[in-house]
């Protein structure tokens, strides 16, 4: 569960036992097809898929080829991947960095015949160290998303910078949420909620959006 004060943690719910992997059958066959390496496209299918791989355990800050989680590019590559998968993305969360080990939080919401997919992780300090996934509905998606649209704490589009010579990691360093609804609905958020002056306002979001992750189930790790 994601906490606005005063520590910043992602707590998966754990089962006695792991769930069935989930996910498209195209994602799945896909996972266990590419290379056991990190990478810019592993991260995403890890994303995509709910189970652990061989590869989770393999992303640090020091693997070469390792992924360093950057929201735009999240935002930017995750439904180039779905697409490959032969998945529908509905939509993704990005909240991070945040805390002392810059953790980031991915939330994916996945197009089902029974409702939508949740498969979300959790990333301090380059790692993977949790994952999590569960089936929601229609509904309870929509009013997440309605919930940001309305909140103080949010500013609608991407966000720009004045100075172009701005590095890619001071960028993404300068706000510490995205969100972004596909399809006809479409619509983005950002914010910089560890430093929002508004405390009610920032935890009506993080509400928002745990109401969301409590229904999911761990698939890999602990949230610690």
């Amino acid at each position: 569960m994601l906490r606005p004060q005063p520590v910043w943690i992602l707590a998966l719910a754990l089962a006695s036992a792991p769930l069935n992997a989930q996910g498209s059958s195209q994602c799945a066959t896909g996972i266990l097809a590419d290379s056991v390496e990190p990478s810019r496209e592993g991260f995403f299918r890890e994303v995509l898929y709910a189970a652990g791989s061989a590869r989770t355990p393999r992303f640090d800050d020091y693997t070469p080829g390792s992924y360093h989680a950057d929201k735009l590019d999240i935002a930017e590559g995750l439904p180039l991947a779905a697409k490959r998968c032969g998945a529908v993305l509905e939509g993704v969360v990005v909240v991070g960095p945040l805390g002392p080990l810059w953790s980031y939080h991915v939330i994916a919401f996945l197009k089902e015949d029974s409702g939508v997919r949740l498969n979300t992780l959790v990333m301090p300090h380059a790692r993977i160290t949790g994952k999590a996934t569960a089936t929601i509905s229609p509904g309870d998606v929509a009013d997440f998303f309605r919930a940001l649209s309305s909140s103080p704490a949010l500013k609608p589009g991407r966000p720009v910078w004045s100075d172009t010579t701005m590095a890619g990691l001071a960028r993404d360093f300068s706000y510490d949420f995205l969100a972004i609804r596909f399809g006809s609905d479409s619509a983005v958020w950002f914010g910089s909620l560890e430093r929002h002056q508004d405390s009610a306002a920032v935890a009506a979001v993080f509400n928002a959006l745990n109401r969301l992750l409590t229904q999911a189930k761990s698939t890999y790790g602990r949230s610690n």
